[in-house]
């Protein structure tokens, strides 16, 4: 259906999975991966990354500021990888990889990213729980422990990565 300027998706009409949500338009703010059903117009743009992400070691995003990179990598490649994860826990019994979306630079990236691997690989794995690996301040070791304890891929995305130096110049 088209909408009209000032209709609202919640109308009587509305499916009822969408009544939590108010309108579709999130406005200059970023798309979520709660708003991935209203997020359109860049399916494939989304597709190549998420397969990129998949096939190769590093995968560049970029572009100027405000084109909408943020919204494709959490509504557009996020949540369909999420959900393809989701779907091989149910179907197989584990997925092959964990997806962590990380974006929060401004205290110890390091101690914050390793927190978002270890809740990513809970979430991917369906676990109430998962052991907490031995402190160490190199970013390899974490991903080396977490991909061989559990046996999968970790599919990590560095969103809005130069704030990276704005909080931290003098690393």
């Amino acid at each position: 259906g088209v909408l009209q300027a000032g209709q609202n998706v919640n109308s009587e009409v509305a499916p009822k999975s969408r009544s939590h949500v108010k309108s579709p338009y999130v406005g200059l703010v970023p798309f979520s991966e709660k708003h991935a059903e209203f997020f359109y117009g860049r399916k494939e743009v989304s597709k190549i990354i998420a397969a990129n992400l998949r096939a190769a070691r590093l995968t560049l995003v970029y572009g100027p500021s405000g084109v909408g990179k943020s919204s494709v990598l959490r509504a557009g490649v996020v949540s369909p990888l999420r959900k393809i994860a989701s779907h091989a826990l149910e179907t197989r019994g584990a997925p092959d990889f964990a997806v962590v979306y990380f974006y929060l630079w401004a205290s110890d990236p390091l101690e914050d990213l390793s927190q978002a691997i270890r809740e990513a690989v809970q979430t991917s794995l369906g676990l109430a729980t998962v052991d907490s690996i031995p402190a160490t301040r190199s970013l390899v070791e974490i991903i080396k422990t977490w991909t061989e304890r559990y046996g999968i891929e970790l599919l990590i995305i560095l969103d809005q990565f130069e704030e990276y130096f704005l909080y931290h110049e003098d690393e």
